[in-house]
């Protein structure tokens, strides 16, 4: 970088010295720039004080008596207002620490929290399933939707930012359609929709957190269990305790009555959810089945303690693997579960023709 500057002009001398060689020596300490303070009178004040007080000779610069006392007082606190952000800057970079961190590091808690939060390709099969279970038109186009909610169940209806729009799961969209991520409006709509009617046994809901079908994909009764559980991370530094609560919902499977469970591993919970009904189910019968369920629930409790006790421990290993990366020292870490576990779905898979 290149700086033109006239020699013989008092002005340019002084905005080089006040302004672009103190940001360049702040640049060259944190590897960032730092913007000047934010009043603008002050910094032109310390200009006209160092123009002031400047012989372009070197020498003294003869002026008023008492003049200096009132305005070299304006470009100091100019200079210690720019070092105090650089400090604080200097400080966030270091408290944070994020220069430090290597994705090696922490490889494993990247892939937790993209597995967690979903894809676009999670996010558009969910919109596009519940958006049709709840009476809106969708029409696939070649690089997006277009959905028609104007005759959709009216709990959603007053809920999306618009009744129609063209939506797009991958950015950049094309023109005149909206991005749509996990966290947009429509998105957060939909998904606040599906819950809050599936929690309501007297309206029409495209979900609800108990069922049972028959599919050719099980051979034994298989049962699926959304839990959520509830963790209490504690932080302690020095004589300071912070607490927060952190929550995670899972999916927990497993075959056969409740009183002899063989439980599923994740993947194999996971792919339950790909599997469509086969065949019908009275609804007296899905009844009973989720009946018994709900009635064993206490003979489920030591497996379902069991894995919040493990996601526990997994948790506080992500902070710590998290906290020696960025370097972080003098302060400890616990994670709790909180108990009993909730138990949000209760969802059965019969075989066909059973």
């Amino acid at each position: 970088m290149l700086t033109y500057y006239g020699t013989d002009n008092g002005i340019d001398g002084i905005v080089l010295d006040v302004l672009l060689r103190k940001s360049r020596r702040i640049r060259d300490r944190l590897g960032v720039a730092v913007p000047v303070p934010s009043d603008p009178n002050a910094v032109m004040e310390a200009v006209l004080e160092g123009l002031l007080l400047r012989d372009p000779a070197g020498g003294a610069q003869e002026i008023l008596p008492g003049l200096e006392d009132v305005i070299r007082p304006v470009a100091q606190r100019v200079d210690r207002e720019w070092d105090a952000a650089a400090d604080r800057e200097e400080r966030s970079r270091s408290v944070f620490a994020q220069a430090t961190l290597k994705v090696d590091d922490v490889a494993v808690e990247l892939k937790d929290a993209q597995e967690a939060v979903g894809s676009p390709k999670d996010v558009e099969a969910f919109l596009l399933e519940a958006l049709e279970a709840s009476g809106a038109v969708v029409t696939k186009q070649r690089l997006a939707v277009a959905v028609d909610a104007r005759e959709a169940a009216r709990g959603l209806v007053d809920r999306l930012p618009a009744v129609q729009f063209r939506a797009a799961f991958r950015y950049p969209p094309p023109e005149g359609v909206t991005y749509v991520s996990r966290t947009h409006p429509i998105t957060e709509a939909v998904a606040a929709h599906v819950v809050d009617s599936a929690m309501d046994p007297l309206v029409d809901a495209p979900a609800r957190r108990c069922g049972a079908i028959r599919t050719h994909a099980v051979t034994l009764r298989t049962t699926l269990l959304l839990v959520r559980h509830r963790f209490e991370i504690t932080e302690r530094r020095r004589d300071q305790i912070r607490a927060e609560i952190a929550e995670e919902c899972r999916l927990l499977a497993f075959r056969g009555a409740p009183e002899q469970a063989i439980w599923l591993d994740d993947a194999a919970a996971l792919a339950l959810l790909a599997n469509s009904p086969d065949a019908n189910v009275a609804l007296e019968q899905a009844t009973e089945f989720v009946q018994k369920v709900v009635g064993s629930l206490d003979r489920l409790s030591d497996h379902l303690v069991a894995d919040a006790q493990t996601r526990a421990a997994k948790l506080l290993e992500s902070h710590q693997r998290v906290r020696a990366a960025a370097r972080i020292t003098g302060r400890s870490c616990s994670v709790e579960p909180h108990l009993p576990v909730d138990v949000l779905g209760i969802f059965i898979f019969l075989p066909d023709g059973a």
